[in-house]
């Protein structure tokens, strides 16, 4: 294990901050109605809160809950949508000004829901406007950890394909935390001018709360404010310095309730054990968090909106089954009692008016409110002198599995409703399945206009360069590749090579499909050397930024082909090892590929006549088959075949050995009649046919047909090869009618066992020696216009 992590730290790469741009795309009427969407979704919200009220009296808090989480969830899907409209860019502020405007819009929509449905039963009326004025403020305080988290999830912390921390990101978003607490809530507490001076209040009220204050003034150094009607409760915000009290609270409770609530509020500006403990908790969700912007990288699948959910469930589970903020209420309510055992029976008293102001149930902050005690919890564990932890509830459960399941049904539900939108974005993609489609099924003219169409649609929307642009560009460069199209295919690479050179900079993985299609487009026109630079450049990018190992194998693998043409010995055997180092020594998922690249080693080394080395690798792969008992992998099977053919031309009795060892594992596992045995037995032929030893070479060639001929009735590749096997046999031992009869056999096949026309040259020109052999002059005539009609269509596809 930690090799491993000492493996990643090594791929990981450091950078401050991501490349900022400062534009969007997308047209004013998507955005008007992703607007028009949201605006949509609260009136649908209203109207249902407000039949909940009227129908369901009993269950409207429940039912209520239940409306306002799924009317949150779609606002968050509203401002995902909105960053859709964004170019494929690490940062937009358009997108981030767009996706806070309607979060606070949904902030509003749910303050002016909350007053509409909490009117009836308030002690206090209180008009819309300073209900909105105060609760906006206080609100805006409580969710900071949510707009925080809008910043988080949109920049790039980690980027996966290049493997890049942006490790300014976090000291960016710390900073954000300072200038919210310090500058931005002093500011909105200013802005919708909620403190009210004293000196301009009526006399009585006035009074009064100079009268409260006056004996606890001097234990803390926050100032004591009032602030303006719709605030029922009074808050101390600690970072700045400040404890706010709503003038309702002055105007309906005593004296000693007003200054208990207070001296509960300073208790909570010197709890120096258990706030800090709640702000580490609060980080540490914050940074959960993070993980949606390590995990999106704006590529908004449904796996991606499961990773949301499970953050956003994750977060809440803090909170919910949390007792810090607990712990915290009882150390105030202890601090009022130590101060005053008098005031602490006040503060009781304050606390039940304050529900009833607020409108709220008398277990409310049991059943919930998390972060609160309800009256006789605190009643009794002052009493006690002790906390107390709240008695385990199978119902607590039960909600937090009821909203967990509600949020992740919702999230489920908002993906497949994204991809039914008549979205630009959802245009592109329906072109770009089409012509997947069309291409899977060998429809090449359709898939090229589809893509064509989907190229056009994307720059007109999107623009030139922009990934969807880049991918469309790559597909079309496939399918001129797909139907050797060469030169349309290289000039549509190069201009996809460009736009991803323009588009990611060359530092990023998705530059290498274009790449790997330039250097696939010069292999194919023998064009090697350039091809070569291609796949060189592919080949330093992915080992770069650290690619995944099968894509980088599968570049080796080009280049290995490459080097053949062109006699590089030393650079074949070089990225053979690479190969071998890539895949290690496990038997893991690279075992198939370690196993075959010992194989084309000891068979490169093979044709360059180094037995020593040959020996080695074949003996290796060999060790490696042995242990691949229970043949899982169809290729250790393929291992004996292999290295008992290369023993075969200098060590007859190893050879044999080998085969016979593969023949039986085969039948062990699946039986006599399979299409295993029947290779063994073909390449046993091979071997007794090298020895001269006709009989047994006929013997197994004759076994391995009869299997091929009983299990594909005819139509296999295999029989066309075995026959002509058994043809070249017979000849060379001197029985040419039996030769002949297999050359019939053979050319009487239906062309849908074999139609590689270069074979059928070969094997027609055997058949005329043997046929010249036996001076048949009428037949050597019929097959030799079967070969002028077999080369006249090798021209006819050059």
């Amino acid at each position: 294990m930690p090799q491993v992590i000492v493996n990643i730290y090594k791929n990981l790469k450091f950078e401050f901050f991501p490349t900022l741009s400062w534009y969007v795309q997308g047209t004013g009427k998507q955005m008007f109605a992703l607007f028009m969407l949201f605006l949509l979704s609260f009136i649908v919200f209203f109207i249902l809160t407000l039949a909940v009220r009227k129908f369901f009296p009993k269950k409207k808090k429940k039912i209520y809950r239940l409306l306002l989480i799924l009317f949150m969830v779609s606002t968050f899907y509203i401002i995902w949508e909105v960053g859709q409209l964004s170019k494929n860019i690490p940062f937009a502020p358009i997108y981030l000004s767009l996706s806070l405007f309607i979060l606070f819009l949904m902030l509003v929509a749910i303050i002016y829901n909350q007053w509409v449905f909490s009117k009836p039963e308030r002690s206090i009326a209180t008009p819309l406007k300073p209900f909105l004025k105060a609760n906006f403020w206080l609100y805006s305080r409580m969710i900071s950890h949510i707009i925080i988290p809008i910043f988080l999830c949109q920049l790039p912390v980690y980027n996966i394909n290049s493997r890049i921390i942006y490790w300014g990101v976090p000291l960016f978003i710390l900073l954000l935390y300072r200038l919210y607490f310090k500058v931005y809530l002093p500011a909105l507490f200013d802005l919708v001018k909620l403190n009210v001076d004293p000196d301009f209040l009526s006399k009585d009220i006035r009074e009064k709360f100079y009268k409260i204050i006056a004996p606890i003034e001097k234990l803390t150094d926050c100032r004591i404010l009032i602030s303006k009607e719709g605030l029922h409760n009074a808050v101390a915000l600690y970072p700045l310095k400040q404890i706010v009290i709503g003038i309702d609270l002055v105007r309906h409770l005593t004296c000693e309730e007003n200054r208990a609530v207070l001296l509960h509020e300073i208790g909570h500006q010197q709890d120096k054990q258990y706030l800090p403990s709640l702000y580490r908790r609060i980080l540490f969700c914050d940074a959960s968090i993070l993980l949606i912007g390590m995990m999106t990288q704006f590529d908004f699948s449904f796996e991606n909106y499961l990773w949301i959910g499970f953050v956003l469930i994750l977060y809440m589970f803090f909170f919910r089954f949390g007792k810090l903020k607990l712990k915290s209420e009882y150390v105030a309510d202890q601090f009022v009692k130590d101060y005053d055992e008098e005031l602490h029976a006040a503060l009781i008293s304050g606390l039940e008016k304050l529900r009833k102001m607020n409108a709220l149930d008398k277990d409310y902050c049991k059943d919930h409110n998390i972060a609160h005690l309800d009256i006789d919890e605190r009643q009794q564990m002052v009493a006690e002198g002790r906390y107390i932890a709240r008695p385990w509830k199978m119902k607590g459960l039960k909600n937090f599995l009821f909203y967990f399941i509600i949020i992740i049904l919702s999230i489920f539900c908002f993906h497949f409703f994204n991809r039914y939108l008549p979205t630009t974005k959802n245009k592109w993609r329906n072109l770009h399945d089409q012509y997947h489609s069309l291409k899977n099924k060998n429809h090449y003219d359709e898939a090229t206009v589809k893509i064509k169409k989907a190229i056009s649609f994307s720059n007109e929307h999107f623009g030139a360069i922009h990934n969807k642009t880049y991918i469309s560009l790559n597909d079309l460069t496939d399918i001129y590749i797909t139907t050797s199209q060469w030169d349309r295919a290289e000039e549509i690479g190069l201009k996809a090579y460009e736009t991803g050179e323009k588009l990611y900079n060359r530092k990023n993985l998705k530059c290498v499909r274009s790449i790997l299609n330039l250097g696939e487009i010069q292999y194919y026109r023998r064009k090697y050397v350039e091809a070569e630079k291609w796949y060189n450049l592919a080949l330093s990018v992915q080992q770069n930024l650290g690619d995944k190992d099968n894509k980088i194998i599968s570049t080796l693998h080009w280049l290995i082909s490459l080097y053949q043409v062109l006699n590089k010995d030393n650079q074949v055997i070089a990225s053979y090892e690479k190969i071998l180092d890539i895949c290690g020594s496990k038997k893991d998922k690279y075992f198939d590929t370690r196993i075959s690249t010992l194989l084309s080693l000891g068979r490169f080394y093979n044709g360059l006549q180094n037995d020593l080395k040959a020996d080695e690798y074949f003996n290796t792969a060999l060790s490696l088959a042995n242990e691949d008992m229970e043949l899982e992998n169809e290729i250790t099977s393929f291992v004996y075949i292999a290295v008992g053919n290369y023993y075969s031309r200098k060590n007859f009795k190893k050879a044999e050995k080998i085969l016979f060892q593969s023949a039986d594992r085969y039948r062990k596992k699946f039986g006599e009649e399979n299409e295993g045995v029947a290779d063994v037995y073909t390449h046993l032929g091979h071997l007794y046919k090298n020895q001269k030893k006709y009989d047994l070479a006929e013997k197994y060639y004759t076994l391995s047909m009869k299997i091929n001929e009983k299990l594909y009735k005819g139509k296999s590749w295999a029989l066309k090869y075995i026959c002509w096997d058994l043809a070249k046999l017979h000849h060379e031992a001197g029985d040419l009618v039996k030769s002949k009869m297999y050359y019939k056999k053979i050319l009487d096949m239906k062309d849908t066992a074999y139609d590689d026309s270069e074979e059928k040259l070969l094997i027609c020109q055997d058949f005329i020696t043997l046929l010249t052999e036996l001076g048949e002059t009428k037949e050597i005539a019929v097959i030799e216009e079967q070969v002028r009609f077999l080369q006249q269509q090798e021209k006819a596809a050059e």
